[in-house]
């Protein structure tokens, strides 16, 4: 069964932090709540948004944005306040409790909603009901923020076939455990562990039975190992970081290797483990979180002409939703077991920078001052 439901009798009223320009400051003032929904949606009362790398680039030079104004933000929780009139009631209904990710309209199916408010930036959202999962009441929803989009950008660079093409994890699959290092599980390198993507790509990873070789700077050695159980931690600053993890990974099974972050140093090093791991028969691939070849090459410049020729270099240019085998393996069947069981954690820890809609702009400049093992993120109660 089938129903367009609502929690409330008057509509409520929607606030958000528009960006009404290329590189000017985010600017809080009503906006329109974003029904009627399509089919598919689901309307938020969102609690909290996190912010990813993404969000202050395109505040700043107006990636993917086609016209202004407009709302950013990719991640958030809440609560849903009406479902659109193809979602089943036994699947999401008005109360649930949800992580969601959102995504410019750019990526939107023919026919999809236009509209200049699609980010998490606001009270109200609108966002893909297969986009939106249940989440325990034991997660708060500053936790849960932290997880959706960069869950999926882990999840198409570690399982897509045209990426590293790796086993799924299955819902009835123990909780993982360390990998000994006699252990004959193939072994994955996550470059920057630590970071957002990072997190999550070990921890599915770890969930897909694989070994994990990652890379953090000194103070995160214990959070990437203890924490988010990875195999093998290196520091990434170490002047034999290359030769250390080969060493360490030589002679057993080579799934590939992703690389969480975006200097060229990161992607030259990366690619040279990977071309000496996959000497042997390994898989020489290596997937980085750039959205294309274009993006690498304007902020990674010749990074990949200093890769070793026979290694494949990919961007993650598709978006999860893009993607229905990933997409339903991870956020319909896998993620929601995950989070009730806690063999997926909400990592990196939420950095709340304050509560209100005010907060953004803060947000937005110190993310692109950097952030190390923790998630900015804004609540709005």
């Amino acid at each position: 069964m089938t129903t367009t439901t609502t929690t409330t009798t008057n509509p409520p009223t929607n606030h958000a932090a528009w960006l009404n320009a290329p590189n000017t400051p985010l600017r809080v003032s009503p906006a329109p709540l974003p029904t009627p929904l399509a089919p598919n949606e689901v309307l938020l009362r969102i609690h909290a948004t996190a912010l990813n790398p993404a969000d202050a680039y395109m505040q700043v030079h107006g990636l993917l944005i086609t016209s202004y104004p407009t709302v950013l933000g990719f991640d958030c929780a809440g609560t849903i306040i009406q479902t659109g009139s193809g979602i089943p009631t036994s699947t999401l209904q008005p109360g649930d409790r949800v992580l969601a990710a959102s995504a410019p309209s750019v990526f939107d199916e023919p026919g999809a909603p236009q509209r200049d408010n699609p980010g998490t930036f606001q009270l109200y959202a609108a966002v893909k009901a297969d986009m939106a999962v249940k989440i325990p009441s034991t997660i708060s929803f500053k936790d849960a923020s932290v997880l959706p989009i960069c869950t999926g950008t882990a999840a198409i660079a570690l399982f897509s076939p045209s990426k590293l093409a790796l086993s799924l994890p299955q819902p009835t699959r123990p909780q993982p455990s360390s990998a000994a290092a006699n252990d004959t599980s193939p072994a994955i390198l996550i470059w920057g562990g630590s970071s957002s993507v990072g997190s999550c790509a070990i921890q599915l990873a770890k969930a897909a039975g694989y070994a994990v070789a990652t890379t953090c700077s000194a103070h995160n050695l214990s959070y990437c190992r203890e924490t988010l159980g990875a195999d093998y931690v290196f520091e990434h600053q170490s002047a034999s970081v290359v030769e250390d993890i080969a060493a360490a990974l030589e002679g057993r099974e080579f799934a590939g290797a992703l690389d969480c972050v975006m200097p060229a140093e990161t992607v030259i090093k990366s690619g040279k483990i990977v071309g000496k791991l996959g000497e042997g028969g390994g898989v020489k691939k290596l997937v980085t979180i750039f959205a294309s070849a274009q993006q690498m090459e304007a902020m990674a410049p010749g990074a990949a002409g200093e890769v070793p020729g026979d290694v494949e270099v990919l961007c993650c240019e598709e978006y999860i939703r893009q993607n229905p085998y990933v997409r339903k393996a991870i956020f319909t069947e896998w993620l929601p077991m995950a989070l009730e069981k806690g063999t997926m954690k909400c990592l990196p820890p939420p950095q709340v920078v304050g509560q209100g809609l005010e907060h953004l702009q803060e947000a937005c400049e110190r993310m692109l001052k950097g952030v190390s093992a923790s998630k900015l993120v804004v609540e709005l109660p």
